[in-house]
């Protein structure tokens, strides 16, 4: 197995903080074969490895692009992705707690780690995805198809009739009409 871009022998570490910057084609990350999504420009940013006793924090930014199928109108849906990294291994076998240091590395994800070598690829692979939306969209704004022609609103209108759409709020609101307490 190769090792991945973020791989960092441990003892660099405990001599000091180490910076490293990343410019990495989205397949080096394991971020090629995503189904439905597409992420187009190369995965950049920075990212700090530094130690806290025998842990070791990981923080910095990455950023790339994406792009999708609007699930409003099936056009392109495609947007930047800005990944805030904030990740924290615990050495294996150290039964400190985490939230024990400073507030600062509390909404830090928590993982372990052993041996002098650690490669945080499949957190940081997580932190980039978590930010791609589940059901992305053009713009917020988008009208999306007419569900009797598929005529895209965004584009043009259509003369179709549209379904009265009723909540779960008006669905109640009806019900309570006929109710009367005596």
């Amino acid at each position: 197995m190769t090792q991945s871009p973020f791989a960092i022998d441990i003892e660099k570490v405990r001599q000091g903080k180490v910076e490293m910057q990343v410019h990495e084609k989205p397949a080096a990350l394991e971020l090629a074969d995503i189904e439905g999504v597409t992420l187009d420009q190369p995965v950049t940013g920075h990212l700090t490895y530094s130690m806290s006793g025998s842990d070791i924090i990981i923080q910095g930014n990455l950023s790339t692009h994406y792009c999708s199928t609007c699930v409003r109108c099936l056009e392109p849906a495609c947007a930047d992705v800005n990944t805030k990294i904030r990740l924290f291994f615990l050495a294996k076998g150290d039964k400190d707690d985490p939230t024990a240091f400073d507030e600062e590395v509390e909404d830090l994800d928590v993982d372990y780690y052993s041996g002098e070598l650690l490669d945080p690829l499949p957190q940081i692979r997580d932190a980039i995805l978590l930010e791609i939306p589940v059901l992305p969209v053009c713009s917020e704004d988008c009208k999306g198809l007419c569900p009797q022609c598929g005529v895209n609103h965004n584009k043009q209108s259509c003369n179709c009739q549209q379904p009265e759409i009723v909540t779960e709020h008006d669905a109640w609101k009806n019900k309570l009409k006929g109710f009367k307490l005596e």
